[in-house]
């Protein structure tokens, strides 16, 4: 049986948040999120309207970036036509949307295949299928995290922008290892990040920023 996605683009560029920050990558954006954040920098890959679905083809890796038209495609393909067009060992970063909405076991059980090194990001409202290898980093929003992810996630990346959103999820990361906690300030917010730094410090967590936003890339 073939599984397929629906991917609104692929793009290579460096990871520019969390653990592998500054690490070379292809990005998988899925399409289709339930959260719904007020802040979410990729609204355009939220909704899925019929009208805007293509069928697979070479122009999803064409396609005008930020837009919300997006492609169905099979697993196996997609990773075929990733790996054909990026260097070896590189990071493929699968996110959204929300990828778990989706069936990705396949694409990523070919990626690793292939060699890459596997990461989804995450907000943890769907259940997560991957494979031990798999890099899973956990982002928490306003939705609730199902209580599985939090021992399943590799690292916990909060988006802060105010006191409520470190408040929210207390509990819960009181339970997390030091080490895999780091807080991101929305939008490069300079409230919010006065307020990461700050915590970070205190709670040894880590701070991070979008540096792909301050350098100017995707």
């Amino acid at each position: 049986m073939m599984s397929k996605l629906l991917v609104n683009e692929v793009f290579w560029s460096l990871q520019g948040e969390g653990f592998f920050s500054g690490r070379p990558a292809v990005f998988i954006r899925l399409q289709g999120c339930s959260v719904g954040c007020h802040y979410c920098d990729t609204k355009y890959a939220q909704k899925c309207s019929p009208q805007e679905k293509y069928t697979q083809s070479q122009a999803l890796f064409h396609k005008k970036p930020g837009t919300s038209s997006y492609f169905e495609v099979e697993s196996t393909w997609l990773a075929e036509e990733v790996y054909k067009r990026t260097k070896p060992n590189i990071l493929a970063v699968i996110t959204g949307g929300e990828p778990c909405s989706q069936n990705i076991a396949t694409l990523i059980k070919r990626l690793e295949h292939f060699g890459f090194q596997v990461q989804i990001e995450t907000s943890g409202t769907e259940i997560i299928c991957c494979s031990k290898k798999t890099w899973i980093t956990l982002s928490p929003k306003a939705k609730p995290v199902l209580a599985e992810n939090w021992q399943k996630a590799s690292e916990i990346k909060l988006p802060v922008l105010s006191e409520e959103d470190l408040s929210r999820y207390e509990s819960s990361l009181s339970q997390i290892p030091q080490e895999k906690i780091c807080l991101q300030p929305v939008s490069c917010d300079p409230k919010a990040t006065a307020l990461c730094v700050k915590v970070c410090q205190q709670k040894n967590w880590r701070l991070s920023v979008q540096i792909h936003k301050y350098i100017g890339i995707l």
